[in-house]
């Protein structure tokens, strides 16, 4: 028989009518089985009241989960609870609040398609969307176009375009018999790897940024510029640290020299395979005089492999050229062009993604449905709650209310060293033990450099709680450089001393 049903978040004490659905907050990693048992107890009513979250709930990463309950029922005199066997399948989703409306994450197929505008009339109670593409093309048989036009649809691909739900499970017998409700419950995801799609992202400098940015040697205006030098061999040594050259001079053109790489290396990244051609065939229309390769973007390609990569087939020392000639107008405009169309590609490669749930004062809510199977040859009804409260999701940084998790350090002396014997293995390859085998702190701080022909790997093993403990001593000593310019360590380092309990005997 067909009749009405109400879906209500819990009602607690001094609690009537059709409620929001109620959002729960819980510390304890077996949350599910201490909400079922709260919910066994003759006082779950008061247990839950004290659940109940606010409007800033926190992340797993915080130690805090949450879980949307709410209770299905008959809307007949009584409000009897619904028969479970009546629920053909049930579920929530997550809508993102804005000005105007709201947004629901859509997928299609296996593709995000993101934050969405969900159809019109879909916060109504008594709407007729499903989350579900292929239960509305179900619907959707058989009816005339006059009411198909007012079939509720979804951007995107359509009736092929899902929303994402979350499932919600019923309560076990036990529970529905001590509470008399039909109680549904799910977890509250809010956290996750889902990104919104992103697609030739804008990114953010213009091609004016780029014009400023080229390096002084490359630019058509060079007033005032230090020019690199033009006699004697430059060196890897004096490239290395070209402030400390004996000459000054001589120092501010290795210098402009050492930026002009860095700039095209590091922002347009002219050096790497696939890069575009135009930066090269720009720059290699100035012609230096009294070196091989004498075009500009050749010759500071061995350059950059002589000084910056340091490749062993790169030499040691490069002959500098005897002048240094500039670009023209054209030029630099080309340079400007070509190098913020490489900047842009490189942009779109490497833009950070949009996460599902920024770290942004943003507002959600949740709003959970029934699929309801309680008229025979009748395709299935589905019902939908009213929107929870209001709430935003504390950011990942965010120090949270919950206990923080312990680290248990070991003591550093003679007995308690011998006892942390490796319990972890690094299997280092020949190329990296080459570069263990030659460090030296004097030798690196003097800028030496000791190449060596070792063709065999290494497997080392380690104590993590010595490699805790080095960590543990790096983090003390870059927290107090750093602390000169946040000035942080009020707020981000607790320490709190407690007694060293002893265990020895008495009259001892």
């Amino acid at each position: 028989m067909k009749h009405e049903t109400i879906i209500s978040g819990l009602r607690l004490e001094g609690q009537r009518g059709i409620l929001a659905p109620t959002i729960l907050a819980f510390r304890e990693p077996t949350f599910v089985q201490t909400f079922l048992a709260e919910m066994r107890s003759a006082d779950w009513r008061e247990k839950m009241a004290a659940r109940q979250a606010g409007d800033l709930l926190e992340q797993p990463i915080h130690r805090s989960f949450h879980l949307v309950v709410v209770d299905a029922r008959c809307l007949r005199v009584g409000l009897p609870r619904l028969d479970e066997d009546k629920i053909a399948g049930a579920g929530f989703v997550i809508r993102r609040l804005r000005k105007g409306g709201e947004d629901g994450w859509l997928r299609l197929e296996t593709d995000n398609l993101g934050w969405q505008a969900t159809p019109a009339g879909t916060l109504e109670e008594t709407s007729a969307y499903d989350p579900d593409a292929a239960t509305r093309r179900v619907r959707a048989l058989g009816k005339n176009a006059a009411v198909l036009s007012r079939v509720d649809r979804l951007p995107g691909g359509g009736d092929a375009t899902d929303e994402d739900v979350i499932a919600l499970y019923p309560a076990p017998p036990d529970v529905a018999k001590n509470t008399g409700m039909t109680l549904l419950y799910g977890f509250l995801p809010l956290s996750g790897d889902d990104h919104e799609p992103q697609e030739a992202p804008t990114p953010p400098f213009s091609l004016e940024d780029v014009k400023a940015r080229i390096s002084l040697l490359l630019k058509s205006d060079r007033t005032g510029i230090s020019f690199p030098p033009t006699s004697g061999t430059i060196t890897r040594a004096e490239m290395l640290r070209p402030e400390e050259n004996s000459n000054a001079a001589r120092g501010r053109g290795l210098r402009t020299l050492k930026s002009t790489l860095f700039w095209l290396s590091q922002e347009t990244g002219a050096f790497v395979d696939g890069a575009p051609e135009g930066i090269k065939n720009t720059l290699n229309e100035v012609r230096l005089t009294g070196v091989s390769p004498s075009g500009l973007f050749d010759y500071l390609e061995v350059c950059y492999r002589a000084f910056i990569l340091q490749t062993p087939d790169a030499p040691s020392s490069v002959a500098p050229s005897t002048s240094w000639p500039g670009l023209n107008g054209s030029q630099e405009n080309t340079l400007a062009a070509v190098a913020y169309a490489a900047m842009s590609a490189r942009w779109a490669s490497i833009a950070p993604l949009t996460p599902r749930y920024p770290s942004l004062p943003l507002e959600y809510h949740v709003r959970c449905f029934l699929r309801v199977d309680d008229c025979e040859g009748c395709p299935l009804r589905i019902l939908w709650s009213s929107p929870s409260a209001p709430f935003r999701i504390k950011p990942w940084f965010e120090g949270g209310d919950g206990p923080a998790q312990q680290i248990e350090m070991p003591p550093v002396n003679v007995e308690s060293l011998k006892k942390m014997k490796p319990n972890v293995v690094f299997n280092v390859p020949p190329e990296l033990q080459q570069h263990m085998d030659r460090i030296n702190l004097g030798d690196l701080l003097d800028g030496k450099h000791t190449k060596t022909n070792i063709s065999f790997g290494m497997i080392c093993g380690f104590s993590i709680p010595i490699i805790t403990l080095c960590a543990f001593f790096v983090l003390q000593i870059f927290l107090q450089l750093l602390n000169i310019i946040f000035w942080w360590l009020p707020f981000i380092k607790i320490c709190i001393p407690y007694p060293k309990i002893s265990t020895e005997e008495e009259g001892s």
